[in-house]
Order: structure tokens, then sequence, then C-alpha cells
């Protein structure tokens, strides 16, 4: 009993230590103002000669199906598509992924590079392999589902010419779920992108 109890004030302890550490990170995170917003008239002074290469990562694995939609939202993007260098990051092991994907019609900035098939199977591990071969001076990661807003791209840009800090090298896109009425499932998920992109990232 003795040792029942222990455990248990312990477990009870540590759980609202952790809640309360989760409300000091709200708080502060809200007090900091680290999200970052970008006018219009910062996008329309943008000149396209003046913008840097972009080098897109996207994994893809087993993700045939997406292909069509993923196209869609990386045509969509508003960036010079001269400065825009795009790999698709294919496994060997995943013959079908690969045939849709040369069965597909892309633009000179589309570039599919075959991960050499080894294990672990990981998104680290080919983005790894992606970035062995960028040429851009700026990058982004981009999973197959993503639908990233168009002008995106433009905006990492402004902000990081704003803040010319050289210790800043990332900045985090806020995500979220553009399905979110769907049903009971996407509507949790999106109260879990929210918590997690709105409050505790920040």
């Amino acid at each position: 009993m003795a040792y029942v109890l222990g455990a248990n004030i312990f477990c009870t302890v540590f759980y609202v230590a952790f809640s309360l550490y989760k409300v000091d990170l709200v708080v502060r995170g809200a007090r900091r103002g680290s999200e970052m917003h970008v006018s219009e008239d910062e996008l329309q002074s943008l000149a396209g000669k003046d913008l840097p290469v972009y080098t897109l990562l996207i994994p893809l694995y087993h993700e045939a199906r997406v292909l069509p939609r993923l196209k869609e939202a990386l045509d969509a993007l508003d960036y010079p598509r001269e400065k825009l260098d795009i790999k698709l990051l294919l496994e060997e092991d995943d013959a079908r992924t690969v045939e849709a994907v040369h069965k597909t019609a892309w633009g000179p900035e589309y570039e599919a590079l075959i991960v050499p098939d080894s294990v672990p199977r990981t998104k680290p591990k080919a983005c790894n392999y992606g970035l062995a071969h960028a040429q851009g001076e700026f990058l982004v990661i981009y999973d197959a589902e993503d639908r990233p807003e168009p002008d995106q791209l433009k905006k990492a840009v402004t902000v990081f010419r704003r803040l010319r800090d050289e210790k800043i090298i990332c900045l985090q896109a806020k995500l979220n779920y553009y399905n979110q009425d769907r049903n009971l499932l996407t509507k949790w998920f999106t109260c879990e992108y929210s918590t997690w992109f709105d409050l505790y990232l920040p």
C-alpha cells in the first residue's frame, strides 16, 4: 500500500507540474508575439528577379493516389517557376508511386529522385538524400497531402529578410485541417492542431 500510495502521489505531482508548465508555455507564447504577419503590400513589392531559388522537398511513399492533388497544389504556388527546385523523393521499392510520377507531366522545375533502398524507410532519411541535391538558398518540406497557401514561399522570404538575424534559420508555418467540419474525427484533429500551432509552439 505504501508503494502504491507513493507511486500515486508521484504521478499526481508530475501531472500537475506538467500541466502548469503547459499553461506557462501558453501564457509566455501569447505574450511574446512570435507570430509574424506579412502584408499584401510587402508581397506586391517583391520582384521576381530578386527572389532566391527555393528548394521544395516532397517525400513520397505509397502516395500514387494523391499525386494529382499534390501537383495541383504545387502548381498553384505564387513563385517564379524558374526559381523553384522541387524534389520528388521516391523510395526505390515503391514501384507504384515511381510509375505514377513517371506517367505524370511535370514542369522543368520538378525532379524525381530515387532514394536508395535501405532501412529505415523514414521521411528524415529521404529528406537528407534530397538535401544533398538541393540547389536553393531557401528550403521547405511538404507532405504529399499538404495544401500550402499560394503565397507561403514569398511570405517566408519576406519574414527572413525582415528579421535579418543569423541565429534564426527556420520558420514554422501554422498547419490546420482544411475539412475541419467534415466529421467528428476531423474536428478533433483540428482542435489538436490549433492547440499545438496556435498555443504551444509560439
